[in-house]
């Protein structure tokens, strides 16, 4: 499950977040700092491409039918 990046939370290694409109994957696990968010620290964050859009519940519905 990917969440939104939030500092003073403790990520994992393969844990997902997404940050200014891209997914990120941890690679070295950590508490999060305001200023080690994943778009400038590449030791602690890989670059997964962009954030998955999330459907919107009508979509998800016309699908099953």
């Amino acid at each position: 499950m990917t969440t939104e990046w939030r500092s003073g939370v403790t990520y994992k290694a393969g844990d997902k977040v997404t940050y200014e409109g891209k997914e990120y994957e941890c690679i070295t696990g950590h508490a999060a700092q305001i200023d080690w968010c994943p778009d400038i620290v590449a030791a602690l964050w890989k670059e997964c491409g962009e954030a998955p859009v999330e459907k919107k519940e009508e979509e998800k519905v016309e699908e099953t039918a």
